[in-house]
């Protein structure tokens, strides 16, 4: 029984190093803001063009922003940012994760007029 388990855990180890292999966290391309300036109060289509050599099809996202609020989908490549009543930069940031727990975040700064 016990040289059962030895043989089971060399197994399971084995695959597990040899056959998963290494996980490569997803690469952000670009974050692009359409348009990339507005007056308070109005809204912006936000685009994050992401891939993943290791996860192609797994891809999720995660928005996040300062001020203002993101009103659509979270899990999403495209957000909509609805822009705060003041002026200035903020910052739009998107988290791409893969299945096998592999991140990348980037962040936009859009101006508010």
């Amino acid at each position: 029984m016990k040289i059962k388990n030895i043989f089971f855990i060399f197994c399971f180890s084995f695959i597990h190093f040899f056959c998963v292999g290494n996980n490569n966290p997803p690469i952000i391309e670009s974050i692009v803001a359409i348009p990339d300036s507005i007056v308070s109060g109005g809204s912006v289509l936000l685009i994050c063009n992401a891939s993943d050599e290791d996860d192609k099809k797994s891809l999720t996202y995660l928005w996040d922003c300062t001020l203002g609020s993101i009103s659509s989908p979270n899990d999403k490549d495209t957000a909509i940012w609805i822009a705060p009543d003041e002026t200035g930069y903020f910052s739009i940031s998107c988290e791409v994760s893969d299945s096998r727990d592999g991140a990348t975040i980037t962040t936009i700064d859009v101006k508010v007029l």
